[in-house]
Order: structure tokens, then sequence, then C-alpha cells
């Protein structure tokens, strides 16, 4: 996404893979781990109450703002 702006949550019913997130541009990703622990809450600062399991989905409500731009990935083997 180009332009200001948030993410508020990140949500996944069958969470696999690694998530990279990249803010304002940067080669270097702000946040980059296994997307199941990051959604169950396993990895800080994203632990409980931001992140749960709940109606079968995996989520993660933690604010993350950006000036610039923002872009997401996810590698993963299946």
């Amino acid at each position: 996404m180009s332009g200001p702006g948030a993410i508020t949550r990140i949500w996944s019913a069958n969470p696999s893979g690694v998530v990279r997130v990249y803010l304002d541009g940067s080669a270097t990703p702000v946040i980059e781990a296994e997307l199941k622990p990051l959604l169950q809450g396993e990895l800080q600062p994203f632990a409980a109450p931001f992140a749960f399991r709940a109606a079968g989905g995996y989520n993660l409500y933690f604010p993350i703002s950006f000036a610039r731009g923002c872009r997401i990935t996810i590698e993963s083997d299946k």
C-alpha cells in the first residue's frame, strides 16, 4: 500500500509460513516471524490480549502505523 495508514488487524483461519512487514520503503522488515506463533500471542510484544485464537481463527489486533507505505509478505511451503 502506498501512502500513510495503519495495519489494525491480521487474521488467518490457517496460519502458516513466515510473515514479513516492511514499512515506509525499508528493506528490513519491522516484523519477521512465523505466522502461527505470532497470531497465537507467543511472541512479545504481541502476547494476549493483542493476539489470540477465537471462533476458529487466529487474530492479531496490534496497530502498526506507517507514513509512506506498507508491504506485507508471507513465505510458505504450503
